[in-house]
């Protein structure tokens, strides 16, 4: 039945498939330096989710605060019910910001 000779059970990595050592092909260095990029752009990602996360929750208390101090004033006048009014639309543009930081983050 000849043939070739039995595998260890390993598949062959390219460092033993007769092109020489993987560490020294150049698009083996280009490949670590672009994985070290991307790590550092993740990281900065990261960092910037979650300023973006902290901002809008910091945020968002305040406009609940405003809305609470407001909530009596919106039947007075025309100008007070269209400030509530945009302050209930900042409220729920601030909490999509909140669930998609935190989806971001992987996080609730």
């Amino acid at each position: 039945m000849g043939g070739a000779a039995p595998m260890s059970g390993r598949r062959p990595s390219p460092a033993h498939m007769g092109d020489g050592d993987v560490k020294d092909h150049p698009e083996a260095a280009a490949t670590r330096s672009h994985l070290g990029e991307l790590g550092v752009m993740a990281a900065q990602t990261e960092r910037a989710e979650r300023q973006i996360l902290e901002h809008a929750q910091r945020l968002h208390g305040e406009v609940l605060a405003r809305i609470d101090d407001m909530r009596p004033q919106a039947l007075q006048s025309d100008a007070d019910s269209t400030e509530y009014q945009n302050l209930v639309a900042e409220r729920g543009r601030l909490e999509r910001v909140i669930a998609q930081a935190r989806q971001a983050l992987g996080s609730n």
